[in-house]
């Protein structure tokens, strides 16, 4: 039954620990190729789901999905490429008191743990965020 334990040093230095969990899903659910539309498209739909707090801090916020529809040019690539990610459990739907649908990230590491190659939503500018 040991060998089923994970030891904390395992999981911060060989998983990555939390940012490594998140990274790794990332990575998954990212399309293989992307082209500059799409990348936009999803990089105008991650700003939308961040704020900065009072202390500058990035932190998630749910948006209305019909937003995020206009933000990607339509709900055909809304659902393409942000599927994956709600499927993945990345992004969380919701939906309002009156049936509007939602959506947000689930943890705000998310906006720090993107591959490097492919699609570069690691170049979201902070300065973006709330503009």
């Amino acid at each position: 039954e040991s060998s089923r334990l994970i030891r904390i040093e395992h999981y911060r230095d060989q998983l990555g620990g939390i940012q490594g969990a998140i990274r790794k899903a990332v990575d998954r659910r990212m399309p293989a190729t992307v082209n500059e539309e799409q990348e936009e498209a999803l990089r105008k739909a991650f700003l939308a789901m961040a704020r900065l707090d009072d202390k500058g801090r990035v932190r998630r916020r749910a948006v209305l999905w019909s937003e995020i529809e206009v933000l990607m040019g339509g709900p055909e690539i809304a659902e393409q490429l942000l599927g994956p990610f709600v499927d993945g459990l990345l992004l969380r739907p919701g939906r309002l008191e009156d049936g509007k649908r939602t959506v947000e990230v689930t943890h705000e590491a998310i906006f720090n743990n993107w591959k490097e190659n492919g699609c570069r939503l690691k170049t979201l500018s902070l300065t973006s965020i709330g503009k």
